[in-house]
């Protein structure tokens, strides 16, 4: 699981957080403002309240990587080529590759979903999903 206030910030947006659904083993962070820091949960067997309680608490939910996975639904061979080529497109700002800005896979798998589903790619500098310019 990546820990990093950077995969957080990109769990943050909407688009991902509509697809949470807390289950034993799943990871929620709640970022604590004053200090950049964050407290991670594992999810527990109480499931109910975390389904409840949540985002009234400001935690956000942190996919795993199967978990994004599994967001890019279809055929896994047809994913994996779509994957490919996105890798290998150079279609963050500055022409670099997606290896060169993001540092885990969770944040690689997250942004190849949020560029496919979504059309949205991550702004390092500005900390936010954008549309590609």
């Amino acid at each position: 699981m990546d820990p990093t206030m950077t995969y957080f910030k990109m769990c943050g947006h909407p688009k991902i957080q509509e697809h949470s659904h807390y289950e034993l083993g799943d990871f929620v962070a709640r970022p604590l403002p004053k200090d950049g820091k964050a407290i991670i949960v594992v999810g527990y067997n109480n499931q109910s309240y975390l389904n409840n309680q949540a985002q009234k608490l400001g935690y956000i939910w942190l996919a795993r990587q199967d978990q994004i996975q599994e967001l890019v639904d279809g055929n896994w061979i047809i994913a994996f080529e779509s994957f490919d080529e996105w890798y290998f497109n150079k279609s963050y700002p500055g022409e670099t590759y997606p290896n060169d800005v993001f540092k885990s896979m969770e944040q690689l798998w997250l942004a190849f979903y949020m560029y496919e589903k979504h059309s949205l790619i991550w702004n390092a500098q500005k900390e936010m999903w954008q549309k590609p310019i």
